[in-house]
């Protein structure tokens, strides 16, 4: 299912954010995210890429990542990784990189409300 989101992770007092277009639920992309980009290392990394079709896991430690750089006839500048004041909020999940871990950030009641929690408790990782 085509559900975009946010990957962001801080530097600093800033967000640095890409888009990612598929599969954005947390028992999806979520899962992902803890698993393979549980380091700020492997994070960066990840953000470097800019924004990205897809990102998924496939067992223990294979990971697939589609990036629309590597698509033909994409510009750089559209798709970068993008710097931002504060914490992006306007898609349905929004996944944020803080102090070493994964939260989670979505909206519930009609859009009224928005819940930050932390993404490993959500899904009951280890």
């Amino acid at each position: 299912d085509a559900l975009p989101s946010h990957v962001i992770r801080t530097r600093g007092k800033k967000y640095v954010s890409i888009y990612h277009h598929w599969d954005g639920y947390p028992s999806s992309l979520g899962r992902v995210l803890c698993m393979y980009f549980s380091t700020y290392e492997a994070v960066a990394s990840l953000m470097a890429l800019g924004d990205c079709s897809t990102i998924c896991g496939h067992g223990r430690n294979a990971r697939f990542i589609s990036p629309y750089l590597v698509r033909e006839g994409e510009i750089w500048r559209n798709i970068q990784p993008q710097l931002h004041d504060e914490v992006m909020d306007d898609m349905q999940y929004n996944y944020v990189f803080e102090d070493g871990r994964w939260y989670v950030i979505y909206r519930i009641y009609n859009g009224r409300k928005i819940v930050k929690k932390d993404l490993k408790k959500l899904l009951r990782l280890k």
